[in-house]
Formats: C-alpha cells, structure tokens, sequence
C-alpha cells in the first residue's frame, strides 16, 4: 500500500493543481487593450529621450576574461525536460569577458557571458561596483550572453528555474558577480591605443527560421575588430543563431557553438575572441557535418576537464552533437578571419550611450492551463511587465541591448533601415532582463503561419503588441542616434 508520505504528496499536487486552475480562472485584463496602452508608453518614451550626446576621439581599448565553469555539478539552464538534474562533468569551459572603449570623452563597458542570459539582478549587483571602479555611468554598461543551454542559471528567481530546468546556485552566482568585476578591472588596467572597425558577412548557410521556415530572418552575422600597435586584436561577434546544438539530453557544462566559435578565432595568435547572441529568437543553428578534426578537438577538450575515463573508449557517435558544435564553431570562424583581411580599422571611433525603461503589457504567462495565469501573479513568480532598452554607439554601429529573445524576421526591415542612415544596427537578446519571445505580433496565439504555441504562446509572456512596442524602441533610438540619412 502506498504510504501516508506517498498520499500526502499526491493530495499536495493536487491541491497545487486545483489553487492553478482557480487563479487562472481570475479575469486578466483584455490584453489587446493592454497593448496598446503599452504601446503608446513605448511611442511616448522615445519621443521624451533625452538628447543623444556623441563624442568622437581617439580610441583607447582594453579587454579580460574570467573562467566561470562552475567546480561543482549545477543544474543546466534552459531545457525544461531536464527537471534540475546535476550537470555530469565539464566539457567545455564558460567564460565571462569585457571589452572596456574609451575616446578621451567617454566610455562604454561591453561584457559577453557563455550563459542562457544575464538577468537584472546580477548586472544591477556589477554596475553597483563598477561606478568609482570604472568610471562608467550605467548606462554605458551592456551585458549580453551567448544563449548556450549548458551553463548554470544565473537568475535568482525560482520560477525560471522550474520552466526552464535549472535552479539557481546562490555560491555560482556570488563567483560569476566577482569574475564579472574582475574582468572590467583587468580590462581597465590594459587600455591602450587601439583602432576599430566593423564588418558584416552572410551566415544564411548556417542560421535558419525554426518557427515559420518559408519566412526570411536577419541572418546577418556581425563583428567588431580592435587592433593595437602591439599586434593584440579583439573580434567581438554577433551571432544570429540560438545556442541549442546541444540538445536538452546533454548533461555536460559547454558553451555550445559559440564557445567553439572564440575558440577557433583564438588558435590565431594575438586574438581574443567574444561573442554575444543576436536577435535569435525563431532562428536556430544550422551545422556542418563535423570531420575527424571536430571530434578530437572535442575529445581533446573534455579530457582537460577530467572526463578522461568516459572519452577514452568514446565512439565518434558518443560525442557527435559536440562534434556538431565544435563544426559549426569553426566554419564561422573561417569566414570571420576570410572577413577580417578585408578590413581598415581606424584610429579614432564615435561613442555614445542611453537607456529607455517603460512598461509591457500585463504579463500572460500559460502554466499547464489553457488560460494565463493573473498578472499578479506572474510578478510573484519574478516575471514583471517592467522592462529597459539600452543603446551604445560604437562608430557607425548602434548596438541595441534588449531584454527577450527578438526574432529574427522583426530584426530584418529594422536592420534595413538603419543602413539607409549609415548605421549597422545590432541586437543584444539577453541584455540584463528577461521578458520571453518577442515575435511579430500577427503570429500571437499561433496566428496563422505561427507553426506552435512555444515561442508565439507559451513563451510570448507579454501579449499581442510587444513586436510593435521593441520595434518602436528600436526604430526610434537608432534615429535617435544616428540623426538623418546619409
């Protein structure tokens, strides 16, 4: 018979599933109505931003990393399949990098993370000391990820980790905040006369709509070159494509392609290499068939990690999706450095900074339940309806720092746009919050062409208008910032 722990248990679940039913039951607020409103807060927000302050000099840069692979098993952030379950070995490190820029006049503050994302209260906790540290308003300070789904959660909310598989590990959490500070530190300590230039190529090959795949994305892959005197260089990359090679049964800590990526870019001597997520949302990765070489750098890399006993008698297939990885990695590292020959950097760079914060539309999240759940509620979850957007100018780029998954096809007409100004326009999907899939509204609800509920339903927590309310955002700050066509 089963025992009264057994009976206990199952009177808790469904408790726990009747209180669900009930709180979802409760009137939520019409959410087109709600939308809108929002949308007009982020129509009113662009037209009430302060004046755009741009200066131009002579540039200085420096740049650090910090190793963040945890030392001990973590739960792995962003597959809900995974149910918390302990990472089983390293293999692969994560890293935390920064890029500190400075014209004589300003300066901006760029960090890249091999995590799912950066939330608020960890990037909040690192502007706190970088201010006398630094030197940097806050601002001026951008957090971006690179999405991988095998790196520990840094998000201190507990809902997060319930939907998406990983708990958050309060010592984890303490050391990325310290690598963090330390990483502008060193980056500070380094400055030194450098020259900037930024290129583009085409990853159509490599970057495909998941979601909708007749529908056209911004496949764009974009990057920064700074170069010193002493030969040092610095590739900053911006990948249109999620971090999901590895699928939700893997278990090991990795960074996924993206860290195979600064890999490769760094077997060139002098190079450090960062990489940020673009806007991924409905994009995923598309791999190459990995060769011989892939396999044994993978094999390679997890043995440095002490999984030597499980790769010694490892079959190719064991490590294929790694090899996958490893593959795709490498292949955009190869068009990056064809890229970078072509480039003529130059000495001297415009920068400038700004941040906007406004309200979403009351948050409708669906939790095993054909109705969302209260906006209240929600909030209590950690998920509210206050949001920012940040923009850097960085030269003839504007790097627009967001927080939700931005799909690729709303990217497309805005990036076109820009260039009508001169301006590359780049995204940052996981910039210091978190607030679910931003896709074009028609596709809302699975609106036709919406192909599933996961990213236009489950997790397109904001409603029908939150396409409209970014791309506003968006349009309006890269007007803001690059004034008139050229």
């Amino acid at each position: 018979m089963p025992s009264r722990r057994t009976y206990a248990r199952i009177s808790l679940g469904l408790g726990l599933g009747i209180l669900l039913v009930a709180l979802t039951a409760l009137r939520s607020p019409d959410p087109v109505s709600a939308g809108e409103r929002a949308l007009a807060a982020a129509t009113a927000a662009v037209a009430n931003a302060p004046p755009a302050v741009l200066t131009t000099g002579p540039l200085r840069a420096g740049w650090a990393r910090r190793c963040i692979t945890p030392d001990h098993p973590v739960g792995l952030f962003g597959y809900g399949q995974r149910r918390g379950a302990l990472s089983t070995g390293v293999a692969d490190d994560l890293f935390v990098k920064a890029l500190l820029l400075d014209n004589g006049s300003a300066r901006v503050l760029i960090f890249t993370a091999d995590l799912l994302l950066m939330p608020d209260a960890l990037t909040d906790a690192v502007r706190r000391e970088l201010r006398d540290l630094c030197a940097v308003p806050d601002e001026a300070v951008l957090f971006s990820a690179t999405h991988t789904h095998g790196a520990p959660s840094p998000w201190e909310a507990w809902a997060p980790g319930l939907l998406a598989g990983g708990r958050y590990d309060e010592p984890y959490g303490q050391a990325l905040r310290r690598a963090c500070v330390e990483a502008a530190r060193e980056a500070l300590a380094h400055l030194a006369p450098a020259s900037i230039a930024a290129g583009t190529l085409s990853a159509a090959a490599v970057a495909a709509n998941r979601v909708r795949p007749d529908n056209p994305v911004d496949s764009t892959l974009r990057f920064l070159l700074l170069q010193r005197a002493d030969g040092e260089r610095c590739i900053l990359a911006n990948v249109p494509a999620h971090g999901t090679v590895l699928s939700g049964r893997n278990r090991r800590v990795s960074a996924d392609w993206a860290g195979w990526l600064q890999r490769h870019l760094e077997r060139t001597a002098g190079t450090f290499a960062m990489a940020q997520a673009g806007a991924v949302g409905s994009v995923r990765p598309v791999t190459p068939e990995p060769g011989a070489a892939d396999v044994q750098d993978v094999l390679d890399e997890a043995r440095r990690h002490g999984l030597a006993a499980i790769t010694a008698e490892a079959t190719p297939a064991d490590w294929h999706d790694f090899a996958r990885a490893c593959a795709l990695g490498r292949a955009v590292a190869r068009q990056i450095e064809s890229s970078v020959a072509d480039l003529a950097p130059a000495p001297q760079t415009t920068l400038g900074c700004g941040r906007l914060a406004w309200d979403l539309p009351p948050a409708r999240i669906y939790m095993l339940s054909p109705h969302p759940l209260p906006p209240w509620l929600a909030g209590a979850l950690g998920i509210d309806s206050h949001t920012a957007f940040q923009t850097l100018r960085l030269g003839d780029v504007i790097l627009a720092g967001i927080g939700g998954e931005l799909s690729g096809e709303l990217l497309l007409p805005l990036a076109t746009a820009a260039r009508t100004r001169g301006i590359e326009l780049w995204v940052s999907s996981f910039s210091g919050d978190y607030k679910g899939y931003i896709s074009p509204d028609a596709y809302y609800l699975g609106g036709p062409g919406g192909k599933g509920g996961y990213e236009t339903r489950d997790m397109a927590w904001f409603g029908p208008r939150a396409g409209a309310c970014f791309s506003t955002i968006i349009a309006g700050q890269v007007a803001h910032f690059a004034p008139g066509p050229r």
